[in-house]
């Protein structure tokens, strides 16, 4: 399945090639909040935005993760960007989409899953996500192609 057309901000490639925020510091790099309770799943997806230069924060268990973002933003830690698997224990990642904007933010959130379907993508967007892959969709072009506009 083919990405959408995205548009996530006023992102620019420096001539080192990394991604700069024309909006902030160019010391800035992109933050990113992924939440995953598989840690293989948690580290590829974690690597990959990583090799796009994004400083990634990582949580394992749904249920301290909305403690997680709620303390990175009293903090000043702001997020680009917001990557939850669907399934997870606990604390499913619609419900935590929904929790995160709840606390006012903003930003792109992404839902990633194993199974891709019609119905979760419904599902999904009412809870407050923007966009839907599966995993095996994500790529590091695909992390630039979402800071990137």
């Amino acid at each position: 399945m083919a990405a959408e057309n995205i548009e996530c901000g006023a992102w620019s490639t420096t001539s080192e090639g990394s991604l700069m925020n024309t909006q902030q510091s160019a010391n800035k790099m992109p933050r990113a909040f992924i939440v995953d309770d598989d840690e293989d799943s948690l580290a590829i997806i974690s690597y990959l935005f990583e090799s796009a230069e994004v400083d990634v924060v990582r949580v394992i268990e749904s249920t301290k993760a909305i403690d997680e973002f709620k303390a990175n933003a009293a903090s000043g830690g702001d997020f680009d960007l917001v990557a939850l698997d669907i399934r997870m224990p606990n604390i499913d990642g619609n419900e935590l989409a929904r929790q995160i904007r709840q606390t006012g933010y903003r930003g792109p959130i992404i839902a990633l899953t194993a199974n891709a379907s019609g119905g979760g993508r419904r599902v999904s967007k009412a809870s407050g996500f923007d966009y839907y892959f599966g995993k095996v969709e994500v790529t590091k072009n695909l992390v630039l192609g979402l800071l990137q506009k």
